[in-house]
């Protein structure tokens, strides 16, 4: 198990962990985190803003 984690972080795949530290966190105000934190409210301000989101 741990050699097909290496492979995959080896290879850019990225964990849900690492996404959300390295990329949703890092590039929002703290202010902002409830917006990127919240998947249901992400997807309603995608909505409003005209990106395409599929349907729940």
């Amino acid at each position: 198990m741990w050699r097909t984690i290496k492979q995959l972080s080896t290879n850019g795949v990225l964990g849900i962990n690492k996404r959300n530290a390295d990329y949703s966190l890092h590039y929002n105000p703290r202010r902002l985190y409830p917006l990127v934190d919240d998947k249901l409210y992400t997807k309603q301000l995608a909505k409003k803003a005209g990106i395409p989101v599929p349907e729940l």
